[in-house]
């Protein structure tokens, strides 16, 4: 698969819908916290968008799959369209979801244990937005399941690895206990921020 053959597939002309939460995020980080920190934002805008990337595969692939027409398939698809193999796709959609991982446990070693957990349900609505038995777009109220977690999650994630002198919300282990802390103004705060994304 060419560059401009991958851009096509992932649908990079509508991308600003996953990289807008993270620069509210950012940007609100800076203007009410006053901090930034670069590594953890570039890794976690390159989780997001690999995370958006794999999502749009994953819809792609499932279209073509069940598609009720060869002509759908051939004319409408890129994968029919441009002779994709489904293997390279499916490969593709496991490497990026990889690396999405791999970045996502950086920034929880890099912060806090309670990011893991938030990025796990993230991706989970992610992938079964469009996949599944049921994919969650197909349901009856699939936007008010996936527009609060992701809508108020990327920009909390966001403003979480940014904000570098107090941790929003933490978790930590003590011997078989664990203890789940958080500031609940700034959680309430950040939920306000983001429910236009919501």
């Amino acid at each position: 698969m060419s560059i401009s053959q991958f851009l096509r597939f992932v649908d990079i002309r509508t991308k600003f819908t996953s990289i807008l939460p993270v620069l509210l995020g950012v940007f609100y980080t800076i203007y009410f916290f006053g901090t930034f920190d670069l590594l953890n934002t570039l890794l976690f805008f390159i989780a997001a968008v690999l995370l958006d990337f794999t999502t749009t595969s994953i819809n792609v692939l499932v279209d073509y799959q069940t598609a009720s027409s060869e002509d759908f398939k051939k004319e409408h698809n890129i994968i029919g369209r441009e002779n994709i193999s489904e293997k390279l796709v499916v490969a593709y959609i496991y490497i990026m979801f990889i690396l999405y991982f791999i970045l996502g446990l950086i920034l929880v070693y890099r912060t806090n244990l309670v990011l893991l957990p938030i990025g796990i349900i993230c991706s989970i609505i992610a992938i079964t937005y469009t996949y599944g038995p049921i994919p969650i777009s197909r349901m009856p109220l699939g936007e008010l399941f996936s527009g609060p977690p992701l809508g108020f999650g990327i920009i909390f994630i966001a403003i979480f690895v940014n904000y570098r002198d107090s941790l929003i919300l933490s978790l930590n282990f003590q011997n078989s206990t664990f203890v789940l802390q958080g500031d609940w103004l700034t959680i309430l705060a950040i939920f306000f921020v983001s429910l236009p994304q919501v």
